[in-house]
């Protein structure tokens, strides 16, 4: 069973259909990763 995941990152024609797609096979909302990984200065 998947229990987590870290980030995946598509490029997509239509942004709102392929959230509906993630939200149905994933279960789960997308969360903004933009930010992660990068320094505080």
């Amino acid at each position: 069973m998947l229990k987590q995941i870290y980030v995946i990152d598509l490029i997509v024609r239509d942004l709102d259909a392929a959230v509906a797609y993630g939200r149905k096979i994933f279960g789960c909302d997308p969360k903004d990763t933009s930010g992660v990984g990068r320094g505080t200065t």
